[in-house]
């Protein structure tokens, strides 16, 4: 139900090939912490998604997400936790059918 919405809006380059904008334009604008404006508007929508993906998600997984800073480290960390109960319940199943 959340990739439809997210491929829906367009949005799926912030889960897939993640592509992080260049930040500052110059070593002055590092210095003085002035970031690009494409930068920012990326990381603006980068974390409106993130809380609208975290205010999705239910117990007991909440636990499992803490610290994630960005909707990509999120979207990875759902991934690699239901690929490995994915290959947990495949395994259990292949030993049923022994």
């Amino acid at each position: 139900q959340v990739e439809p919405m997210i491929r829906r809006h367009c949005l799926q380059h912030f889960i897939q090939n993640l592509e992080i904008l260049v930040q500052f334009a110059t070593i002055v604008d590092h210095d003085v912490g002035c970031d690009t404006e494409a930068y920012h508007t990326w990381e603006q929508q980068d974390q409106l998604l993130l809380s609208w993906l975290q205010s999705t998600i239910s117990n007991p997984m909440p636990r499992k997400l803490i610290g994630c800073t960005s909707l990509w480290l999120l979207w990875d960390k759902i991934h690699n936790y239901f690929h490995a109960h994915m290959n947990v319940k495949a395994r259990q199943l292949r030993i049923d059918l022994c």
